[in-house]
């Protein structure tokens, strides 16, 4: 019997056990970080957003999604869509500034009627026109969570006066019953900065 083997075998039991719980923090600091994947410097558009939509099928961590300024098109957003219908852990997504037509925002609504964690969807700045907005607002009919609470499309190419019916409004603007005519007049006269 050596004392000195036994103390070795002690202490490196003591430094797997310290290394289990270094890698145990390093797990709840990546989760915690990973909750709000913002600002994603893809840098190439389409596949970018193709990599994330691999990628983010899985996840149960990220809460926020905001990939701005990365000129997404209608495939990306195709991509991220279908991830999305099956991803009930993103509840905020933001695609605003990039190059979504109709075709893309025909998929969102597609997904928004089949997803009903998503409650904020930025689409600022993208290249929706009246017919992509059309379907948006149908799948807003779908989605009481996302009618709730925000969908964003100011600054595309939507002619707001064809568009918008008086309960597409208030389902885009996310109204209750409860609100005042005051506030719905403010906000009708915001939605002519679309």
């Amino acid at each position: 019997w050596d004392p000195r083997e036994e103390e070795e075998e002690e202490s490196e039991e003591e430094d797997a056990e310290e290394e289990d719980e270094e890698e145990e923090d390093e797990e709840e600091d990546y989760d915690e970080a990973m909750e709000h994947l913002e600002d994603v410097d893809l840098g190439f558009g389409d596949a970018g957003a193709l990599a994330i939509a691999d990628a983010m099928q899985d996840n149960t961590v990220v809460k926020n999604l905001v990939i701005r300024n990365q000129a997404i098109g209608d495939e990306g957003c195709t991509a991220l869509a279908n991830m999305l219908e099956e991803n009930t852990s993103i509840t905020n997504l933001d695609l605003s500034m990039n190059h979504i037509c109709n075709v893309g925002a025909t998929e969102l609504a597609r997904m928004m009627r089949r997803n009903d964690k998503l409650q904020r969807i930025d689409l600022r700045n993208n290249l929706i026109g009246d017919f992509g907005t059309r379907k948006l607002m149908l799948g807003l009919r779908k989605n009481t969570r996302v009618a709730n609470r925000k969908l964003k499309l100011r600054s595309n190419r939507v002619n707001v006066n064809q568009i918008f019916i008086k309960r597409e409004v208030n389902l885009k603007l996310g109204f209750s019953k409860t609100r005042t005519l005051i506030e719905k007049s403010r906000a009708k006269m915001a939605i002519k900065n679309l």
